[in-house]
């Protein structure tokens, strides 16, 4: 999935032009040296913005934003998927009960829980542990399954 870059809206349009201008000299036939030398620059920085301008026109001259992109600690929507419909097919299990069925943090398991407003059941204890136990040898079969 392409994810477009956030560029700062705070770049001073005389820096863009800087740059801008750079680049252009390059497209007339100019030496990268002489481009170098007279803009007092490198030639990483110089070739950065120039395949961002190629890629992205004079947006990708504007300075990139410093601002986070992803959360590091953010839950994958499949894992919340998994959680969600094993939830609803067994809403009587506590966040610690499902924490043994799906590799998430009982804390993460009941933020989802509220998140999705789901509603909980009752259910005595031993039926809840009868399940749990079936559920636990059903998934160490399907592991044993994939290693061979």
């Amino acid at each position: 999935m392409f994810i477009m870059p956030r560029f700062s809206q705070n770049t001073p349009e005389s820096t863009i032009q800087h740059r801008l201008k750079m680049i252009s000299e390059r497209e007339q036939g100019s030496a990268i040296n002489k481009i170098i030398v007279k803009y007092n620059t490198t030639k990483p920085t110089f070739y950065k913005f120039y395949q961002r301008y190629q890629e992205y026109g004079k947006m990708g001259l504007q300075d990139l934003s410093k601002a986070p992109q992803r959360h590091g600690t953010k839950t994958n929507k499949e894992d919340e998927k998994n959680l969600e419909d094993l939830f609803i097919q067994h809403p009587y299990f506590s966040s610690y009960e499902l924490n043994q069925l799906v590799s998430l943090n009982p804390r993460t398991i009941q933020r989802i829980i509220k998140r999705k407003n789901l509603q909980k059941v009752y259910k005595p204890k031993a039926e809840k542990k009868k399940i749990l136990e079936q559920l636990k040898r059903k998934e160490q079969l399907q592991r044993k399954k994939l290693k061979k």
